[in-house]
């Protein structure tokens, strides 16, 4: 019969490896903890720059977790998407940048669709659809441009906030 340890090593693939850490006791031996250091990779770049609780992963995928107390772990996507506003750039020049990251989403989906719910105004993508007159496309002069760019109006004021969604 395989131990613990043999079958954490022995993972087939992110999966199979999750099921072996949640069949692990709330206190683990000495041993364990050690091998939960070397546990397998599964394809893929490697981790994260900073892979505190990140304990293995696939080319799609990170399996996270701690160790402390009663140890939980979980598979969570590699990638999340963040919506960005965007405004003029300091430097002028009729140039943009883009501002700090907002809330992560694992799906995009989800991120436009909360944007369109909570924006209460007209939202069009540039590039995808036909803009208001008055709107400027501002794609290309936007340093670190989102590969998605927004424009929301908001009515009867006819104010309007650039945006965009990335993916980190």
């Amino acid at each position: 019969m395989k131990t613990t340890i043999q079958k954490m090593l022995d993972a087939k693939n992110l999966d199979d490896l999750l099921t072996v850490l949640l069949s692990l006791p709330e206190e683990l031996t000495a041993r364990e903890e050690q091998t939960l250091t070397h546990l397998p990779t599964f394809g893929g770049r490697a981790g994260p720059g900073d892979t505190t609780d990140v304990w293995s992963w696939d080319a799609t995928r990170l399996l996270i977790g701690n160790t402390r107390g009663n140890a939980r772990f979980s598979i969570i996507p590699r990638h999340t998407f963040h919506e960005v506003v965007i405004k003029k750039s300091s430097g002028g020049f009729g140039e943009y940048e883009v501002g700090d990251l907002g809330d992560a989403y694992a799906d995009e989906s989800d991120l436009e669709k909360m944007m369109r719910d909570e924006l209460g105004g007209a939202m069009y993508e540039l590039g995808v659809d036909e803009l208001p007159e008055g709107i400027e496309d501002i794609r290309g002069r936007i340093h670190h441009q989102p590969a998605r760019v927004f424009v929301a109006i908001f009515h009867p004021e006819g104010d309007y906030v650039y945006f965009g969604i990335v993916r980190s």
